[in-house]
């Protein structure tokens, strides 16, 4: 058992992006089942969506950095 969880905790830390993008992805649809459940009409997100969510994720990591390393372009859509 002790082996194992030593490969747990390596393949986490050397998939730490790819972590993020699930625990994002996690994160949504336990929003659209708390939505179904209440009643209203859930949200399904879309491939660009997620790729929103990924961005506004790296760029609040980066702390007070974010606005400098925003490209122009995509400072209108991703709410930094």
């Amino acid at each position: 058992m002790d082996k194992n969880s030593k490969n747990k905790d390596k393949q986490l830390k050397s998939h730490p992006p790819k972590n993020a993008e699930s625990e994002i992805l996690r994160e949504h649809i336990k929003k659209e089942r708390e939505a179904a459940k209440a009643g209203k009409r859930p949200y399904y997100l879309k491939k660009s969506g997620d790729q929103r969510d990924r961005l506004v994720s790296r760029y609040l990591a980066a702390g007070h950095e974010a606005t400098r390393s925003v490209p122009h372009w995509r400072q209108g859509w991703c709410y930094l």
